[in-house]
């Protein structure tokens, strides 16, 4: 299941010999990468290998790893336990300096690669896994729910519908802090959860709609957009009112239908129309370096990211100490505050109640035909009981999750 890819990462120095000398006679620096690929129906594989190949390019330009080669360490599960351990196994077994990606029992297992001193980017899903000062996490499945717990709050909004694939990931990702703050907002929530594989959505958006919520956030999509924009359409349900992820369609902003849309990105919906500088650098990058890839995939982003803190770690300390200890020594004892989190809100922090890094923002956007207006930040990863509170950006004094 597992194969070893060489990412040739090589530095581009003035003293290009010496470089190649040091190369090799240095030992690579391994990354684990764990996806969940379900044959015809999901494959975070191909994603994320998109925007790790642009992260590539993106750090070669700039004088690669410091004469060292990375190795990308791959797995691949279709979610179930036994596969999963496996791929913790192969990162341990292979002394990857850190693992990313995406793998349903992710928190079943992060103690094994703690305990192996393996830090992890891994899209935290639940509060066990987020709370690690292992978890290297960027706004993730939790961050969406709560974030969009928020901007519903700020809103005033008291009736709101929740459309989700059926997966524990997500249950657990909503009861985590999203649910508190509607709870606390007096805002009554209609779950609808939609079985993963689902060929017509319709049966399900007409639940969704029953209740004429005024806000429905779809935190995932088992189907293309276009059928939910058909769907939607034909419930008659006003899509200025729908909340989403980005997602991998090429061309669907240009479909009338989604004129009003709102999307939930940090810094700026990967798309030719996003005037964002580190979106420009992200789009540039992916066409060079993976031609024919489309970046507007919601796990593209999130790869180029974590490459891109592995590196800025790296050169922070030294390439030739780069090791699982010191990049979670790195990001939790000196990053906070100091690395800028790219296409994020600021830098790294460790909000209070934490233990360990985070960018707690989402950023939502409302696509209005020709470009994106902007609606601002949203909190991610504390919770909030007024309007007041859950528009500011800055987390609550003392508050915790």
């Amino acid at each position: 299941m597992a194969a070893l890819t060489t990412l040739m990462l090589a530095a581009c120095s003035a003293n290009a010999s010496s470089s190649s000398s040091s190369s090799s006679s240095t030992s690579p620096i391994k990354i684990g990468l764990g996806s969940v690929v379900i044959p015809g129906v999901y494959d975070s594989q191909v994603q994320f290998l998109a925007g790790i190949k642009a992260a590539e390019g993106y750090i070669k330009e700039r004088g690669g790893w410091g004469g060292r080669t990375v190795q990308l360490v791959q797995c691949q599960s279709p979610g179930d336990p036994a596969s999963d351990l496996k791929c913790y196994h192969d990162f341990i077994g292979s002394q990857t300096v850190a693992a990313m990606g995406l793998l349903e029992n992710s928190p079943t297992y992060l103690p094994l690669l703690v305990k192996a001193h393996i830090p992890a980017f891994m899209l935290a899903s639940t509060p066990s896994e987020a709370q690690s000062s292992w978890e290297i996490s960027l706004p993730g499945i939790i961050e969406s729910y709560t974030a969009a717990a928020h901007y519903a709050c700020a809103k005033g909004l008291k009736h709101v519908a929740v459309f989700q694939q059926d997966l524990p990931t997500a249950r657990v990702s909503e009861a985590a802090f999203a649910q508190g703050i509607f709870s606390k907002c007096g805002i009554t929530v209609n779950n609808v959860y939609m079985p993963l594989g689902t060929a017509d959505p319709a049966p399900y958006i007409q639940k969704v709609v029953s209740g004429n919520p005024q806000l429905v956030f779809m935190s995932g999509q088992a189907a293309p957009i276009t059928t939910f924009l058909n769907a939607f359409s034909a419930a008659g349900f006003p899509i200025d009112r729908v909340l989403t992820a980005p997602t991998s369609v090429p061309g669907w902003l240009s479909n009338p239908k989604a004129k009003g849309i709102l999307l939930m990105a940090r810094s700026g919906y990967p798309a030719p129309q996003s005037t964002d500088p580190d979106m420009q650098t992200f789009l540039k990058y992916m066409k060079k370096y993976s031609p024919g890839a489309d970046p507007a995939t919601s796990l593209s982003l999130p790869a180029f990211e974590y490459m891109l803190m592995i590196w800025e770690t790296g050169k922070a300390i030294g390439f030739n100490k780069l090791t699982g200890q010191a990049i979670h020594d790195y990001m939790n004892n000196v990053a906070p505050g100091h690395l800028k989190v790219f296409a994020g809100h600021g830098n790294v922090v460790v909000p209070a109640g934490w233990a360990g890094v985070k960018s707690p923002y989402q950023r939502i956007l409302q696509w209005t035909g020709s470009g994106f207006a902007d609606k601002g930040w949203w909190g991610a990863d504390w919770t909030c009981s007024s309007a007041s509170t859950c528009t500011s950006l800055t987390p609550p004094p003392g508050s915790k999750p």
